[in-house]
C-alpha cells in the first residue's frame, strides 16, 4: 500500500530521501514512501483527519520560529528560549485549559516557550498518535489550542513526538517506518494549520533510539520532506545529524547549530532528580512534587545563568509541571518549592528579576497563499431585524501594487460576520472592513506568498480557445458529470470518498455537479436528496447554515485540486431562487461574498436550459442577471449560460466568457465538428457540456468506437469534454447513484486514453484549422506543428507553411503505437497505415 507523505513541490532531494527511507514512488505527480508498514489504515485516517480539520479555521500564523547559524529567531528577531517543560499538558481538556489559562502569567515572569508532547512523558498516558502513526484527533485538537493560544501571545511551543521509556502511550508494534510517519504526519498537520511558532523534538532523549534502534536522522528527514522550513531538533547523546536544525538537552553542542537545554533540572538533587528523588518502585506518580531544597535552587539558578548568558536556550523541567494524575500536571506557577508551598515560583521570580517580563516581537503579517482564500471573522453583537438588508459590510483591499479593490463581507448567523478574498498578487495586502451603520469594523494586512495552487481557472493565457489558469499555467479539462446527490447530506460520506478516490485515480480533474449551487427538489431532478438549499423561500433571505454545508464539500474539492462546473448555476431550473430583482441582486452579492474566493469554480448563470422550448425560465432576465454577475465579480471568474440543445444563444454576449454547449448529439462526426466550430467563439473556451453522455436517453447509442471517435473530434475542435456514464436522464445511472458497481469502466478508459494522448503534445498552442485539410479534422500551429485526425484510414493533404516537417502516424485506438514516416516539405498525399481504423498524423517542423 502507498501512504502519501510529500508532494512534488515539498522535497528538494528525492534521491536522498529515497536512500534514507527505502523506496520513494511517484504517482501522478505526488511522492509516496513505500515500506514494510501496511498502510491501508494510514491512508484512510489521513484522509479523514484532513477532512475533519478543513472546516476548522486556525488562528495561528502571526509568529514563525526559525534558526540561523547558532541563534534562534522569532519573526526575524533574535529570540533566546526561556521556557517550561509541560510535556503532559494533553492528558485532558482540563490540563490543556490550565496551561492556556496560565500562559499570560508565565509570560509576565519572562517565559516565552513551553514544550508539549504528543506522547506525553514519564508515566503519562497521552496517545497523541494512533497505532498507524496518524495523529489522534482529540490530542491534536488540544495541541492546536495550545499552539494557537501561544501564537496569540507571541510565544513558542516545542512540539514533542516520540517519548518511549516509561510512557504508557508508546506503541510497541512500531518500526522505523511508523516512527518516520509519526514525524511526517506531525509536520504535515502543523503545516496544514499554518502553525509556525513551533519547533519539533523527534525523539525525547533518544529513548526510542536506545530501546528500538530507531534512526533519529531518518525521522528528521521524514519531517523535512513534508516541509523543510520547520525547525526540527534531535535529543540523543551525540551530534545532531546534518539535516537537524539544532540540538536540545542530551544533544552535543554542535558548531553552527543552536543549542537549547530543554529539560533543565538541578544536578545536585539527592538520588538524581528523575531517579530516587522523584520516584519509588510501586509508586505510579512522583514523590517530592515541586519540592526543592535551597542548594537545589541555587544550582538551578546557576545553570540558568550559565546557559542564557552564553546564548543557549533554557527550559525548566519539574515534577511540579510534569507529574500525572491524580497529583498533576500542575500547569501553573505554584509556590516556592517547600513542602508546604510546592511549585516553581521561586525560579520564575528569578527569571523575571534578571530578564524582565516577556515582550514578544511584532507579529508577522498573516500569510496567505497565492489564489488561496484569505478569511477573517468579525463579531458584531448588534441585533438587526434583517442583517442582509439593514446593514452592509464594505471591505477595501489594497494590492501590493497600490491598486484598491472594493468588495464586501457577509452575515454568517448569530453575531458572526466574515470577510473573504482571493489574492492574485504576491506581496503585502491591506484590508479595511467597515459596517454601514458605523459598528466597529476591522483593518489589517496579510502577506501573499507562492502556493501550490495553479491559479484561478480561466482562459488559457496563450490561446483563449482552451481553458487554462490565471497566472499562465495550462490545463486540459477532464470533466465528468455527476448527479444531484453529490452535495447531499443523506449520501454517506464514505461513498463520496470512495467515488472521489476512483475519480482521481482515473485522472479526472473536473466535476459537473447537478444540484449545485441550488437544491433541485423535483422528480427526476434531485427529489429526495438533501442538498443545500441556499435561498430561504419563506423569509426571502439567504440560508447561511446551508452555505456552510456546501462550503465544507467545496473546501475538500479545492484541497484535492478538483475543478467544478455548477450545473444548475446561480439560478437553477426547479430550484429555490429569488424572483424579485432586488432580491436577486442580494442573492448574487451574498453568493459572491461566500464563494467568489474559490479558485476552482467556473460560473454558470442559469441552468439547465433556461430557454428550453415550452419550458423557459428567467428568459427575459438573463441579460440583466449576467451583466450584474459580471459587474460584481471582482475576481473575474469565467461565466456562461447552460444552453438548450443546438447553437449557443449566448456566445456573443458581453457578460459570457466561455460557451456551454449542449450537442450536437450525433454519430455524424462531420456534423459534430461543424456544430462545435460554429459555436466556438474565437476568444472564448468551449465547454461541451452535454455533447458526449454515454447512456443518456437523449443521446444516440454510442458504441465503444463511436465514443472514441466522437471524443477525438471534440478535442480536434478545441472543445473541453464533459463526459457522463449514465442510464437515463442527467440524474440517473452511475452519475446519479455514484454506486461504483454501476460504472462502466470501459467507457471511462476510452475517454481517458484520448485525453492522455493530448497531454503528450502542447495542445494549448493548437487551434482548429479545417481549411488546411481535405480530409479529417485538423488542429494547427501554422509553421510549427499540425495534427490531423482521420476517423477511418486513408490519405490527407495538408496546406502547410513551407519548411521541412517530421511525420508520425499514431494509432488512435492505441496511441502507444507510433509509426515514423519520411519527413515532408509538401504534406501532400500523406497515407495512413493500411491496418487499423482511425489514425492521427502529427507534423512537427524540423527545419
Amino acid at each position: 500500500m502507498l501512504g502519501k507523505v510529500i508532494s512534488a513541490r515539498e522535497t528538494e532531494n528525492h534521491s536522498k530521501i529515497s536512500e534514507e527511507f527505502g523506496k520513494l514512488i511517484k504517482v501522478k505527480g505526488s511522492y509516496y514512501f513505500y515500506g514494510g508498514f501496511q498502510m491501508k489504515y494510514h491512508l484512510l485516517t489521513c484522509v479523514s483527519l484532513l477532512l475533519s480539520f478543513l472546516c476548522t479555521q486556525s488562528h495561528a500564523g502571526d509568529y514563525a520560529f526559525t534558526v540561523k547559524g547558532e541563534k534562534t529567531y522569532l519573526n526575524g528577531h533574535e529570540f533566546l528560549v526561556k521556557g517550561l517543560r509541560c510535556s503532559n499538558a494533553l492528558i485532558s481538556d482540563k490540563t490543556t485549559d490550565e496551561l492556556i489559562a496560565n500562559l499570560d502569567t508565565f509570560a509576565r515572569y519572562g517565559v516565552n516557550t513551553v514544550s508539549v508532547f504528543f506522547m506525553g512523558s514519564r508515566f503519562g498516558d497521552v496517545k497523541g498518535f494512533r497505532e498507524d502513526a496518524s495523529l489522534n484527533p482529540p490530542y491534536a485538537k488540544r495541541m492546536g489550542r495550545i499552539i494557537e493560544a501561544a501564537d496569540k501571545r507571541g510565544m513558542v511551543v516545542l512540539v514533542g513526538c516520540l517519548y518511549w521509556s516509561t510512557s504508557k502511550a508508546k506503541w510497541e508494534s512500531w518500526t522505523q517506518t511508523e516512527a518516520n510517519f509519526a514525524v511526517a504526519n506531525t509536520v504535515r498537520w502543523l503545516k496544514e494549520h499554518n502553525y509556525r511558532n513551533v519547533f519539533i523534538d523527534v525523539d525525547n532523549e533518544g529513548m526510542a533510539r536506545k530501546a528500538k534502534s530507531f534512526d533519529n536522522r531518518k525521522m528528521v528527514i521524514a519531517g523535512k520532506a513534508v516541509d523543510p522550513a520547520f525547525v526540527i531538533a534531535t535529543n540523543f547523546h551525540g551530534a545532531p545529524p546534518p539535516e537537524a536544525d539544532l540540538g536540545i538537552h542530551h544533544s552535543e553542542k554542535a558548531p553552527g547549530k543552536p543549542y537549547i537545554e530543554s529539560e533543565a533540572t538541578p544536578s545536585n538533587a539527592p538520588g538524581n532528580y528523575w531517579g530516587k528523588y522523584s520516584k519509588v518502585d510501586g509508586y505510579y506518580n512522583y514523590i517530592n512534587i515541586g519540592l526543592y531544597n535551597e542548594d537545589m535552587k541555587a544550582n538551578q539558578i546557576q545553570k540558568t545563568i550559565a546557559h542564557l548568558s552564553n546564548g543557549m536556550g533554557y527550559m525548566l523541567a519539574s515534577t511540579w509541571l510534569q507529574c500525572v494524575p491524580p497529583h498533576g500536571p500542575n500547569n501553573n506557577p505554584g509556590g516556592y518549592g517547600t513542602k508546604d508551598d510546592p511549585g516553581i515560583r521561586w525560579w520564575l521570580d528569578y527569571l523575571r528579576s534578571r530578564y524582565g517580563p516577556y515582550e514578544p516581537p511584532p507579529p508577522r503579517p498573516k500569510t496567505v497563499g497565492l489564489w488561496e482564500r484569505f478569511e477573517k471573522t468579525l463579531t458584531n453583537p448588534k441585533t438587526y431585524n434583517d442583517p442582509y438588508r439593514d446593514v452592509t459590510l464594505a471591505v477595501t483591499y489594497t494590492r501590493p501594487d497600490g491598486e484598491k479593490v472594493e468588495f464586501w463581507g457577509f452575515y454568517d448567523g448569530g453575531s458572526r460576520w466574515i470577510i473573504r478574498f482571493m489574492p492574485d498578487q504576491p506581496g503585502l495586502w491591506r484590508y479595511e472592513a467597515r459596517f454601514s451603520d458605523s459598528s466597529p469594523g476591522i483593518s489589517g494586512n496579510f502577506q501573499c506568498v507562492e502556493s501550490d495552487i495553479p491559479g484561478m481557472i480561466s482562459k488559457d493565457q496563450s490561446n483563449p480557445l482552451w481553458f487554462g489558469y490565471k497566472g499562465g499555467k495550462h490545463e486540459l479539462l477532464r470533466s465528468l458529470h455527476v448527479g444531484d446527490r453529490f452535495f447531499a447530506a443523506n449520501w454517506p460520506e464514505k461513498d463520496r470518498k470512495r467515488f472521489l478516490k476512483w475519480f482521481r485515480e482515473q485522472d479526472y480533474n473536473m466535476l459537473s455537479i447537478a444540484s449545485h449551487y441550488l437544491n433541485r427538489d423535483s422528480e427526476g431532478r434531485g427529489k429526495g436528496w438533501q442538498t443545500p438549499d441556499l435561498w430561504n423561500e419563506e423569509t426571502q433571505t439567504p440560508n447561511p447554515h446551508q452555505y456552510q454545508k456546501a462550503e465544507a464539500i467545496l473546501d475538500s474539492l479545492s484541497t484535492r485540486k478538483i475543478l467544478i462546473f455548477p450545473f444548475a448555476g446561480f439560478f437553477g431550473r426547479d430550484s429555490d431562487y429569488p424572483a424579485n430583482p432586488a432580491d436577486q441582486n442580494l442573492y448574487i452579492k451574498y453568493t459572491l461574498a461566500r464563494i467568489g474566493s474559490y479558485w476552482n469554480l467556473l460560473f454558470n448563470l442559469a441552468g439547465p436550459e433556461p430557454r428550453l422550448k415550452g419550458r423557459p425560465f428567467l428568459s427575459d432576465d438573463l441579460d440583466r442577471l449576467g451583466t450584474e454577475i459580471r459587474k460584481l465579480d471582482v475576481f473575474g471568474h469565467l461565466l456562461s449560460v447552460h444552453n438548450r440543445t443546438g447553437d449557443d444563444d449566448f456566445k456573443d454576449k458581453n457578460y459570457t466568457s466561455y460557451s456551454t454547449l449542449q450537442g450536437p448529439k450525433t454519430l455524424d462526426r462531420k456534423k459534430l465538428s461543424r456544430g462545435l466550430l460554429r459555436n466556438h467563439h474565437p476568444r472564448k473556451p468551449l465547454y461541451a457540456q452535454e455533447t458526449l453522455w454515454a447512456g443518456n436517453k437523449y443521446h444516440p447509442k454510442y458504441t465503444y468506437d463511436d465514443l472514441r471517435k466522437n471524443a477525438y473530434v471534440l478535442m480536434m475542435s478545441a472543445a473541453a469534454i464533459n463526459f457522463a456514464d449514465m442510464n437515463g436522464n442527467s440524474s440517473s445511472g452511475f452519475s446519479g447513484t455514484m454506486d461504483m458497481a454501476q460504472k462502466n469502466q470501459k467507457v471511462h478508459d476510452i475517454i481517458k486514453n484520448v485525453w492522455d494522448f493530448f497531454e503528450t503534445i502542447t495542445f494549448w498552442r493548437l487551434s482548429p484549422a479545417q481549411d488546411l485539410v481535405d480530409n479529417g479534422y485538423c488542429l494547427a500551429e501554422p509553421g510549427r506543428q499540425y495534427l490531423v485526425y482521420l476517423e477511418s484510414r486513408g490519405a490527407v493533404n495538408i496546406s502547410i507553411v513551407p519548411g521541412k516537417y517530421s511525420v508520425q502516424w499514431i494509432n488512435a485506438r492505441n496511441t502507444r503505437q507510433r509509426i515514423d514516416a519520411n519527413p515532408t516539405s509538401t504534406a501532400q498525399n500523406l497515407q495512413s497505415p493500411t491496418t487499423g481504423d482511425d489514425w492521427l498524423v502529427y507534423l512537427e517542423r524540423v527545419e
